[in-house]
Formats: C-alpha cells, structure tokens, sequence
C-alpha cells in the first residue's frame, strides 16, 4: 500500500480501541490503462498500527508503525464523504456507487448513492461487501454531522429537480445493517444558489437547518450565506 505510485487522499478515520489501531479510509485515482486518460477510482480501508508507548509516554522509535489493508473497492466518482460505524461497517456517499469486481463497476452518474462497505472483521480475507443504493437527485455535497448524540451519521444534499434541495441525514444502525434516514427536510431555491456558482467549493450548513453557506474558490461573493425562514 505504501509503494503505490499515486498519492492517497484521507477520506475518513475511526480509532480502534481494541487493537489501539487507528482505521483509515482513503482513496486515489487510478488510470484504467496506458493508452487512455480517463480514470476511476480506488477507496482502501486499512488498519494503522500504531507503535508501542515507551515509559516515557512516546511511541518507541524502535517499533515502526505497520500498515494492514484490509478493503478495496473501485468506482467512477472519489467518495463526497464517508463514517464509519464501529470498525466492520463504512458509509460512502458518492456521485455513483462502488464495487470490489472490476467487471461490476457501476457506470459514472451525477445521482446520489449511498455504499455500505463491511469488512466483517479486519482480516483481509476476501469476506468484504459492497452494497449501493440510490437516492434521486443530483448530489450537491455531503459531510459528518455530530449532532451531540452517541448516534453518528452523514448529511446529504441532493437536488431536488426544481431549484430546490432535499438535506438528509443517514445513519447505519446494527439491528437494520441498512443505510437509515432519520431526517430530511426541503429547502426551496438552495440549489439553484449552488449551481449558480461555478467556482464552489464549501457547501454547508447549520444542524438546525436555517442557516447555509455558499464559499467559492475565488470571486466577489466568495462567501454567502442564506437563512431558511
């Protein structure tokens, strides 16, 4: 994993505390063959070895840290945004899906998909799935949300073909071991705003909903901010 030519973009990370390991979910683009420049991309979990603490309470030089993937899957689009649901299950949110057989790589697409990745044990035993399903309307952005509870999940947005946006929040709960939707609500006209701007690069919003920012990478509104009534 460390040899591979491309470099690797963090994607999201979780702490074991079993193992005192840290979980890593990246991804990279990769070029499907010499002759084209057309790529897809790869997303890889693997378990960070951390070194043993000295007795002096830092790592032991003498103890490298060790590298153990354990998951790839490939897809048309890098992942928005990812969770992680104890140490087995992934939450992926991406314009398209992904798949581990390179014959099933589902076909690149503006639309929201939700992937469930788990790994059933961080052994690298060929044993991982991949799930898709998806969500209609174009995806807009998507990120963490802490909403100060113990129960952890992503918030989506997606267009909703009428200038409008649909802003969901999903979850993975053990009993269902499906993506869940705990709360979506409309927000009419934010993405027709968002389009508007071709040089977006932050879309986010307040958990209660009311308050959404628009930043730009560069240009005279760089920042705009729009309250929901």
């Amino acid at each position: 994993l460390c040899d591979v030519p491309h470099r690797l973009f963090l994607s999201s990370a979780a702490w074991d505390s079993e193992t005192r390991s840290v979980l890593v979910l990246a991804h990279r683009p990769v070029r499907n063959n010499a002759q084209t420049v057309r790529t897809h991309v790869e997303v890889v979990a693997f378990k960070l070895c951390l070194a043993e603490f000295g007795t002096n309470g830092w790592p032991d030089a003498a103890a490298p840290m060790g590298v153990q993937p354990f998951l790839l899957v490939r897809g048309p689009r890098p992942p928005c945004c990812s969770c992680w649901f104890g140490t087995d299950q992934i939450l992926l949110v991406a314009a398209g899906g992904f798949a581990k057989d390179d014959n099933m790589m589902p076909p690149s697409d503006d639309g929201t998909v939700l992937t469930l990745l788990r790994s059933h044990g961080v052994t690298g035993d060929g044993t991982a799935t991949a799930e898709s399903w998806a969500v209609r309307g174009e995806l807009l952005a998507g990120w963490l949300e802490d909403t100060g509870s113990t129960e952890q999940g992503l918030a989506v947005a997606a267009s909703d073909g009428a200038g409008g946006a649909q802003i969901f929040r999903v979850s993975v709960r053990d009993e269902l071991r499906v993506p869940e939707v705990v709360a979506c609500e409309q927000v009419p006209g934010l993405s027709a705003c968002a389009q508007a701007r071709a040089k977006l690069r932050v879309w986010a919003s307040s958990p209660s909903r009311k308050l959404f920012a628009l930043v730009e990478f560069e240009g005279p509104n760089t920042v705009s901010i729009f309250r929901h009534p």
